[in-house]
């Protein structure tokens, strides 16, 4: 009798020892992140993707839980921490499993703003509720101890965009300095400037565009010799340094209308003084061939040629 008592209890401790081991609350050793992956530079608007890699008991599948804060132009701590709850994506069986994140998280339907810096750390948690952090548990909560947490940095890789360009005036002279007006838009970092480049027969020039209280951006051509051909494009450059440069456009310096009466006057005049010569030497040339002027008729009927003459002229000025 007493030595199936002492069988019986050698099993049954032996029962309970085994249940103990499977069922019992892990230790920091077997609860590791492998690995976490993310983009240390996130585009504004976009999501970061964290992606955990953690080993865990095979029979336990952990809860993973992000906490961040994001800080304003990198100093400027905005709100407390939020939380976003990993979803387990795959699962060896093993205890090896990857869970996947997102900051921000969209329960929030925050867009955190450009040149933010968000700080972050991870949670493991067992269902026994045995905790791993992948930062101190003593400064956990404190969002400027960064030195033990991760961190990434929003970004602006988007040109900005040039609305419209403008030219006055269209058709320029001589005369005439050229106004360039441009309409830019920027709304992630902002419109750092507008550059206005020009070519003079191939010379370029660059001028800074001033802003006016309008929103546009405005910069002036000096006058150039007629007939001369300028080429120029607006560039626009935002905070964040991307550039967006428009295409090329160009026009052809005319002659004002002035001068080209004072050019016409002088082409007539010219044209004068070379017809009276060729007049003059037709007329040296004939009197040495002999050639005499014709002696002047006389009116026969001289008050009558006169009055037929005032008579034509009346009827020419009548209406």
């Amino acid at each position: 009798m007493n030595e199936k008592f002492a069988l019986f209890l050698l099993i049954f401790l032996l029962t309970l020892s085994y249940i103990t081991s499977a069922y019992s609350t892990p230790n920091q050793e077997s609860l590791k992140f492998l690995s976490i992956v993310y983009s240390p530079r996130v585009e504004v608007g976009q999501s970061a993707i964290i992606s955990a890699t953690l080993m865990h008991e095979k029979a336990l599948i952990p809860t993973v839980t992000i906490y961040y804060v994001y800080f304003l132009n990198q100093t400027v701590l905005v709100g407390g921490w939020r939380v976003s709850q990993a979803k387990l994506e795959w699962t060896n069986g093993e205890g090896v499993s990857i869970y996947k994140a997102e900051i921000p998280n969209p329960a929030y339907a925050e867009v955190i703003p450009y040149n933010s810096k968000v700080i972050f750390y991870l949670e493991a948690k067992e269902p026994f509720g045995e905790t791993l952090l992948t930062c101190n548990d003593t400064t956990r909560w404190n969002p400027y101890a960064q030195y033990d947490k991760y961190s990434y940095l929003i970004i602006d890789e988007t040109p900005p965009s040039i609305l419209s360009v403008e030219t006055m005036p269209e058709t320029p002279t001589e005369l005439d300095s050229v106004t360039i007006t441009a309409r830019a838009m920027d709304d992630v970092s902002g419109i750092a400037k507008l550059e206005l480049t020009y070519w003079v027969e191939g010379t370029p020039f660059i001028e800074t565009m001033n802003a006016t209280n309008t929103g546009f951006y405005v910069a002036v051509i000096p006058p150039q010799s007629s007939g001369t051909k300028v080429s120029y494009s607006v560039k626009a450059i935002d905070e964040a340094g991307n550039e967006k440069s428009t295409e090329l456009y160009s026009y052809t310096v005319a002659v004002s209308p002035p001068i080209q009466i004072q050019q016409a006057k002088h082409a007539l005049t010219y044209l004068t003084l070379a017809a009276v010569a060729i007049i003059i030497m037709a007329a040296i040339y004939l009197w040495r061939k002999g050639w005499r002027f014709p002696p002047k008729p006389e009116c026969e009927y001289p008050k009558a040629m006169t009055l037929f003459m005032l008579l034509t002229f009346l009827i020419i000025l009548k209406p």
